[in-house]
Order: structure tokens, then C-alpha cells, then sequence
């Protein structure tokens, strides 16, 4: 047993002093780092010190009455329920509603009838067949549900339906109101794909806007009596639509002297309509049939960004590509291309493309052709071929462009860029079938689904 002497740790801590080194030994560190590299560190739950409490606090015994009980059970099940939803929807993720997204099905109408195909052409499904012609399908931007317009026969009413994109639980939005003489109906889907702006209205000379939920509820019409409105388009953000207007009642043969003929924006509740366009012509002659007959109408397109409209404008033979702001006094930007009539411009997913159509000198057929949003980069589609002068579809991934042959028997997809990326499995072309003269313009839609 050591003796207790009071001055023993001072006397041994300056014995140390005096014999240790006034530095440590070389290379010292190095050791120890090389041996702490290589020495395994001890789990967490080794360590009793890191899951034995030092203290143990007894938990107070709580008494829950049969209300409370009752509740916090209801409250389990409802936290549970919605985990379980949570979890269900990050299995089936939406595609975003503006930009590049996955190309899912085909859906385009064919003898009547609306149909779907995989890209390759094949699987080909029917999604209604009935008496009823049925056309003009658009996916909606989450890929699920599909709108299209469906009537007896030629030259009677017409109304808006709705279906998933399997065909499923068919409904129709506008009831029994009379659009009776419409020949050009058309209808775009809003950003968040629970809206649909459309148009309807005789051959341009009387077309009113209209704005409805995709469940059928809040159908009203949109804007006043002093335009005919045609060719919606939704802005990205859903604050806006931008349309094609122009003096309501007046006939082909007056134009190009009606100077209301524009691009235009209004909100979907009708306020704020103001002109974005300048340049006389602007979005093309609704009522000339090189351009805004009921074969070739087409909307104004967006940016994906919302801050740019693109449209054509000019005179019937002349027209150029245009591009304006919606903002108020923005001013109008003419794309620079060679000689020539630019019709039905559409930007690619990603806003940095434009692809459009050079209509013939006959107005019987025209050429696809893809350009620079700077005006560079020209070059046409397909190799030049003669297409039908209908509006063109972007794949949402933005690798290509719908067209359709001269006769309308064929979708022709050709790659926007010139070539086809490795491992494609997109058709050139896609039988149509029987082709119905229906008074409707063939159309066709490419589904988006998540990247």
C-alpha cells in the first residue's frame, strides 16, 4: 500500500516534465494515423454507454378514456390510409405538365373512331367504336384521360367527351347544348389537366370560346360578342389563354380587311383580353382556306417558359413565323426564313425548336420543316416529302414530329433532328384505316408520361 503524501502528484508531474522530450517523437502522427486507418471502429451498439441510460426515468402510467381511445384509433387509421396513398402515388408518378416528358401511346382518330397505338405501330386498340364519328382526340398533359369530339353524323350537333386513356368511363362535358355548323372543333387541355378551353362556332365567321371542367361542371362561355374566338391555347402557368380572333360574323371573302384579325390572350374566367400580335394577318386569315379553313386551323403556341407566343402572320401566299410576349406593349419579333408561306409553327417541348409547315403554291400540300427558336438551324422533315397541310404534334420527348400523308391514309413520324437515336422503337408511319369525311380535320396526340 503506497503511503498518502499530499505533494506526491506534484512531485510526480514535475519528475515527468523534467524527463519528457521537449518534442514529440518523429514520425509519431504518421503511426498513428496509419494505424487508426486500418483499426475497425466498434459498432454503436457495442458500446453500452450509447443505448444503456445512465438514468432510467419511470414512464408515468396513463389511462386513456373509451372517447379517447376511440379517437387516437380513428387517427392511426387515417395516418396509415394516407401513407398508404402516399406510397401508392410514388409507384405511379405524373409526367410534368410543360417540358420534355416520356412518349407513352398514339391516340389519333381513324374512320369515325378514336384509337390508340404503341409508338412502334403496333398494338393497335380501338378506345370507341361506335356510330357516333368520333375525332380530334388530345391527351391530356398527365397522360390519363383523353378528350375528344363526338356527333351523330355530318352536320349535326356536336359535343366534347372525355375517357381515360384505356378508354374508360366515357362522359360527356357539354351536354345538349347546340353547337350545330361547327367545322372546326378543337380543344386544349389545361397545365393541370382538370380544365378544357375549346371552340366552336361555323366556319370561323362565328366561333365563340368556351371553358368547362374535365368533369363536365362550370361550362360557360368566355369573352364577349365583339370577337369570334378560335384555336385556344393554355398558357403553362394556366392564367391565361391565348386564341385566334377576329371580327364575329364576317365571310371569307372579306378578309384581309378586317383589322381585328390577331393573337390574343383573355383569362378563363373572360377578363383582361387584350391583343399581343402587331403585324397585319397576325395568326393567319381565319377564314381563308390556305390557312384557317377547317383543315388547317391551328393555336397559337406557347414557350414553355410562358414567355413567348409563336404564330404565323401575314397575308394569304406570304405568310412569315411571328413571336410576341403576352405582357402589355411587348413588341413582335418575325423569325428571319427564306421566301415563302409559313403556316401551323409549333415549339418543341423544350422551347428551343420550332417546327412548322411551307404550304405549296397550290395550297394542295406542303413540306415539314424544323428551325432553330433563333432562326438558325433550318432543315426540313422526312426528306422533304409532301405532307397534308394539318397541324403537326411534337413527341413530348421532343425526338419527333407527327405529320400525315397527303391523302390522309398515313401519320408519318419523322425525326426532328434528322436521325433516329440508337434503340428507337418509333414507326415511320402508322396506317390510318378507312378514312371517314367526317368535316373534321384528322388529328393526333402523343401521350406524356414520367421521364
Amino acid at each position: 500500500m503506497i503511503p498518502r503524501d499530499d505533494n506526491f502528484e506534484r512531485r510526480l508531474t514535475s519528475w515527468l516534465r523534467a524527463d519528457a522530450p521537449e518534442d514529440e517523437p518523429a514520425g509519431l502522427l504518421e503511426a498513428v494515423v496509419t494505424r487508426t486507418s486500418v483499426t475497425r471502429r466498434r459498432p454503436g451498439w457495442a458500446i453500452p454507454a450509447r443505448w444503456i441510460p445512465a438514468i432510467v426515468v419511470p414512464f408515468p402510467r396513463v389511462r386513456f378514456s373509451p372517447r379517447t381511445a376511440w379517437l387516437l384509433a380513428v387517427l392511426m387509421v387515417v395516418v396509415a390510409a394516407t401513407a398508404a396513398i402516399l406510397a401508392v402515388g410514388s409507384l405511379h408518378p405524373t409526367p410534368p405538365p410543360i417540358g420534355l416528358a416520356r412518349a407513352g401511346l398514339i391516340v389519333y382518330d381513324s374512320g369515325g373512331d378514336i384509337v390508340v397505338v404503341d409508338p412502334d405501330g403496333s398494338n393497335r386498340r380501338d378506345l370507341t367504336s361506335t356510330p357516333t364519328l368520333e375525332t380530334s382526340p388530345i391527351f391530356s398533359p398527365d397522360g390519363s384521360m383523353i378528350a375528344y369530339w363526338a356527333k351523330q353524323t355530318a352536320g349535326m350537333p356536336a359535343a366534347l367527351w372525355v375517357m381515360g386513356a384505356d378508354g374508360s368511363g366515357r362522359h360527356n362535358l357539354t351536354g345538349t347544348t347546340d353547337f350545330a355548323g361547327s367545322a372546326n372543333l378543337q380543344a386544349a387541355w389545361s397545365p393541370d389537366s382538370r380544365r378544357l378551353a375549346f371552340s366552336v362556332g361555323y366556319y370561323y365567321s362565328s366561333t365563340q370560346l368556351f371553358v368547362v371542367q374535365a368533369d363536365g361542371t362550370d361550362l360557360h362561355a368566355v369573352g364577349g360578342a365583339s370577337l369570334a374566338r378560335s384555336d385556344p391555347a393554355w398558357s403553362p402557368d394556366g392564367r391565361l389563354i391565348a386564341f385566334r380572333g377576329h371580327t364575329i360574323g364576317l365571310l371569307p371573302d372579306d378578309y384581309p380587311a378586317d383589322l381585328a384579325i390577331g393573337v390574343y390572350v383573355i383569362t378563363p374566367d373572360g377578363a383582361g383580353e387584350r391583343e399581343v400580335s402587331q403585324s397585319g394577318g397576325a395568326g393567319g386569315a381565319p377564314n381563308c382556306a390556305c390557312f384557317g379553313g377547317p383543315y388547317v386551323g391551328t393555336a397559337p403556341s406557347w414557350s414553355p417558359d410562358g414567355g413567348s407566343i409563336l404564330y404565323a402572320t401575314g397575308l394569304p401566299g406570304h405568310h412569315a413565323l411571328a413571336i410576341a410576349a403576352p405582357a402589355v406593349g411587348s413588341t413582335e419579333r418575325i423569325i428571319d426564313l427564306p421566301a415563302g408561306d409559313y403556316l401551323l409553327p409549333a415549339f418543341s417541348p423544350d422551347g428551343s425548336r420550332i417546327a412548322f409547315e411551307q404550304l405549296s403554291p397550290a395550297g394542295d400540300h406542303a413540306t415539314a420543316l424544323v428551325v432553330d427558336a433563333d432562326g438558325s438551324g433550318l432543315h426540313s422533315l422526312g426528306g422533304g416529302a409532301p405532307i397534308a397541310p394539318n397541324p403537326l404534334f411534337w413527341s413530348p420527348d421532343g425526338l419527333y414530329v407527327i405529320t400525315y400523308t397527303v391523302d390522309l391514309s398515313e401519320i408519318r413520324i419523322s425525326e426532328a433532328d434528322g436521325h433516329a437515336p440508337a434503340g428507337s422503337r418509333t414507326a415511320p408511319s402508322i396506317a390510318l384505316g378507312a378514312f371517314s369525311a367526317n368535316g373534321f380535320p384528322e388529328r393526333a396526340s402523343w401521350q406524356r408520361l414520367p421521364p
